[in-house]
């Protein structure tokens, strides 16, 4: 048949005519040139809506968002996406197989994913793939660090810290790079980075030591409720480093710190348990003070548990 011509039915009459003009056809060959671009356009927009779809469905089978949790499902959908070169979707369907939710673990399969992501600026996949290869290409690691820290990923900044801080494979230990990269994520918020950069001020590693600076970032760091900080920020306050001594105020700290839930999980900085030595602090502070003054500290421990 001739595509040109179409079957139209006029009082029950069938008979071909010409095809209508479309509005491209129609148009001079410099509007048709815009009338062609605006369609792929909106084709493409329409392939990058689908992506975007697919991407935020996967996030909320992932995290049980209004629907039931299912890794399956969620591994599916950022395939979809991905394979539209969505590079969020790249990025988590390379998290899915780097740890088997929903497909089975896979680590090659997870390095291609995030390298593609990774490849195309993706910071978040940046630092996966840093990851991926830190046991076993250190340099690869670093580079791809770098890439991720430098713009601004706050998970590669303060991994950066902690390798500079520990000398840790990929980097020989150097507390002013450890201090630079801490400082970066601290800047944006992470609390562990901002307990990380107070212990480096309150020691003088890599910055000039500065009790006043480090009992700030310490308190940036209790804030959000993290409890090495809220130890530290107490013995800050039991021996007036950078704030006047308080007592009860150490108190407090200290116990905040001790009933943690999380302490028991966590290691101190010479890797030995945490609880223990809070849990003693908050003993040593308690024979060391009157009855009234743990009375006070009971008071601002409760205050401060009330509203945080």
């Amino acid at each position: 048949m001739n595509l040109d011509l179409i079957i139209v039915s006029q009082d029950n009459k069938f008979e071909l005519v010409p095809r209508p003009q479309s509005a491209i056809e129609k148009a001079e060959p410099g509007a048709m040139r815009i009338l062609s671009g605006m369609v792929a356009d909106t084709l493409a927009l329409a392939h990058v809506g689908e992506a975007e779809a697919a991407f935020n469905l996967g996030c909320d089978y992932y995290n049980g968002n209004g629907v039931p949790l299912d890794y399956k499902l969620a591994a599916k959908y950022f395939r979809d996406a991905a394979e539209k070169s969505h590079v969020a979707a790249q990025d988590r369907l390379g998290f899915c197989y780097e740890y088997g939710k929903g497909v089975t673990e896979d680590r090659h399969e997870a390095v291609r994913w995030f390298r593609m992501a990774a490849e195309r600026g993706y910071a978040e996949a940046q630092f996966n793939l840093g990851w991926c290869y830190e046991s076993e290409d250190p340099a690869e690691a670093l580079r791809w660090y770098l890439k991720a820290a430098g713009q601004g990923n706050v998970w590669a900044q303060q991994w950066l810290g902690i390798c500079y801080e520990n000398g840790q494979t990929i980097v020989p230990q150097d507390y002013v790079e450890a201090a630079k990269w801490f400082r970066k994520a601290a800047e944006q918020g992470e609390a562990h980075s901002q307990y990380c950069l107070a212990v480096l001020l309150q020691n003088g590693r890599g910055v000039a030591q500065d009790y006043a600076e480090a009992v700030r970032w310490y308190h940036k760091a209790v804030e959000q409720g993290h409890t090495k900080a809220q130890n530290n920020l107490g013995l800050c306050f039991e021996n007036g480093h950078g704030v006047e001594q308080d007592l009860p105020e150490a108190y407090k700290f200290y116990k905040l710190a001790a009933n943690d839930p999380a302490a028991d999980k966590l290691l101190d900085d010479d890797f030995t348990p945490f609880q223990g030595k809070s849990a003693t602090n908050l003993e040593r502070i308690m024979a060391r003070i009157t009855t009234a003054e743990i009375a006070e500290g009971e008071r601002r421990y409760r205050e401060f548990r009330a509203n945080h």
